[in-house]
C-alpha cells in the first residue's frame, strides 16, 4: 500500500487543527473558568445548571420584594406612630376639658389645636410611599383616601383590599393596609352600645359610658332613658316602644340596668329629660376628632350645656380609646409582618448560598487541573507541529540530489 505525500500532509494538517481546537477549548474554559461551555458539551450538567440558575434568580427577586416589603411595612409604622401621637395630644387636650374651668376664649385656642391636629392626621392618612402609590388606598394605590366634601367631612375614597407581595415559595405579606380598616374601623362608645344625652335637656343631668354584661355583644335596639320626674325613669325600646323598666325611682349617681346594659346618670335630670343607649356603630377618627370641635362649638357654660359636654367628653374620650386599640392592632400587624420579611430573608440566603455552592460544584473549573491540561495540550501541539515540519521534508528528490 503505498502513501502518498497529499496523504501524509493532510494526516498531519487534521491533527495539528484537532490539537489547536483541544488547546483553544482549554484556553476559553480557563478564561471563563467554566467547565463547559455549551450544553452540548455536559447535557445533563447543563440542564441541572439552568435549573439551579433559575432558583437563584427567583430567589433573589424574592429578596428584591422583601426589601420593597419592608420600607412599606416600615413607613406605614412611622405614619401610625405619628397618627398615634397627634391623638395622645388631642386626647390630653380633652381630659384637660373636663377640669371645667377653661372660658369661651381658652376653648376656642383649644379647639384651634384640635383642627390643627385633625389636619395633622388627615395629611398623614394620605401619605404615598416613594413610588409615589398612597398607603391607606387598598387596591386603588392611586386614588388619594381622604378628601373632604362640602360639609368639610372627610370622605373615603379608596376600597378595602390589601396589597400582598411574596418573600418566599411559600410566604407572602402584606405591604399595606386599608385606609378604612385604620382609620374607619373602630367602634363607638365601649364597642357594644354608645350614650348621649338628647339635645333638648333641660336638666344638669349627665350619663356615663356604661358597661355591658349581657350573654352576647349586641343590642335588640336603641334604648331610650325617659324621666317623667327629676326622681323618677322608665326604659323604653326606640323602635319596638316595649317598656323594658317601668317607672323607677332615681337618686343622683344611681345604677341603671336592663337587658345587660349598665350605666349611670348623675347630676339632677329634669322632667322631660331624655338619654340615649344605641348599639355601637363603626366610626372613623375624622368623624370623632370633628365631634370634639362640635362639642366645644356649643359648650355655653349652662348646667344644662355643662351636662351635655360632659356626657360627651366622656363618650368621645371612649371613642378616642377605640381608636387607639384599633391602630394598636394594625401596629401589631405590621410588626408581625416585618418578622416575617425578616426571616424570609434570612431564609432565601442561606438558600442563594446553597444554590450557588451546587452551581459551583457543576460547572465551575478545576482551575489546577486545567492549566496542567493545557500545558500538556500545549506541548503535544507544538512536538505535532514540529513532527508535520519533518515529514514534509521526506521526499526522495532530496535523496536524489
Amino acid at each position: 500500500m503505498r502513501i502518498s505525500s497529499n496523504q501524509i500532509n493532510t494526516a498531519g494538517l487534521q491533527e495539528i487543527l484537532r490539537k489547536q481546537s483541544e488547546v483553544r477549548e482549554t484556553q476559553l474554559q480557563i478564561s471563563t473558568q467554566r467547565r463547559f461551555l455549551t450544553p452540548a458539551d455536559d447535557p445533563v450538567a447543563a440542564t441541572s445548571a439552568l435549573n439551579i440558575e433559575t432558583e437563584i434568580s427567583l430567589t433573589e427577586q424574592f429578596n428584591r420584594n422583601g426589601i420593597f416589603a419592608e420600607n412599606n411595612n416600615e413607613l406605614e409604622e412611622s405614619i401610625l406612630t405619628g397618627v398615634t401621637e397627634n391623638l395622645f395630644r388631642v386626647r390630653d387636650l380633652m381630659i384637660s376639658l373636663g377640669n371645667g374651668i377653661y372660658g369661651q376664649e381658652e376653648l376656642q385656642g383649644l379647639k384651634a389645636e384640635v383642627v390643627e391636629r385633625l389636619d395633622a392626621i388627615a395629611g398623614l392618612a394620605n401619605s404615598q410611599s416613594s413610588n409615589g402609590e398612597y398607603v391607606f388606598s387598598g387596591f386603588q394605590s392611586d386614588t388619594k383616601p381622604y378628601v373632604k366634601d362640602a360639609s368639610g367631612n372627610y370622605i373615603y375614597q379608596g376600597d378595602n383590599g390589601q396589597r400582598q407581595l411574596k418573600v418566599s415559595s411559600g410566604t407572602s405579606v402584606a405591604i399595606s393596609d386599608s385606609g378604612q380598616k385604620v382609620f374607619g374601623s373602630s367602634f363607638t362608645g365601649n364597642k357594644t352600645f354608645s350614650t348621649s344625652a338628647n339635645a333638648a335637656n333641660t336638666g344638669s343631668g349627665s350619663i356615663t359610658v356604661g358597661s355591658y354584661q349581657g350573654a352576647s355583644q349586641f343590642l335588640a335596639e336603641p334604648y331610650q332613658i325617659n324621666f317623667t320626674a327629676a326622681n323618677t325613669y322608665e326604659v323604653v325600646g326606640v323602635n319596638s316602644g316595649t317598656t323594658i323598666v317601668p317607672a323607677t325611682a332615681f337618686s343622683p349617681g344611681d345604677n341603671i340596668s336592663f337587658l345587660g346594659v349598665s350605666v349611670e346618670v348623675n347630676g339632677t335630670p329634669a322632667a322631660g329629660d331624655s338619654f340615649n343607649v344605641a348599639p355601637s356603630q363603626r366610626q372613623d377618627i375624622f368623624t370623632t376628632l370633628q365631634n370634639v370641635i362640635t362639642m366645644v362649638d356649643n359648650f355655653t357654660g349652662t348646667p344644662a350645656s355643662r351636662a351635655q359636654f360632659e356626657t360627651e367628653l366622656d363618650s368621645q374620650l371612649a371613642n378616642f380609646d377605640n381608636a387607639f386599640d384599633t391602630i394598636d392592632l394594625v401596629r401589631a400587624d405590621v410588626g408581625s409582618r416585618l418578622n416575617a420579611i425578616e426571616t424570609a430573608t434570612f431564609s432565601n440566603e442561606s438558600l442563594v448560598l446553597n444554590f450557588k455552592t451546587t452551581l459551583s460544584k457543576i460547572q465551575d473549573l478545576d482551575m489546577v487541573e486545567a492549566a496542567s491540561r493545557l500545558s500538556r495540550q500545549t506541548t503535544t501541539l507544538e512536538a505535532a507541529q514540529a513532527s508535520f515540519v519533518r515529514v514534509q521534508n521526506l521526499s526522495i528528490f532530496n535523496f536524489l540530489r
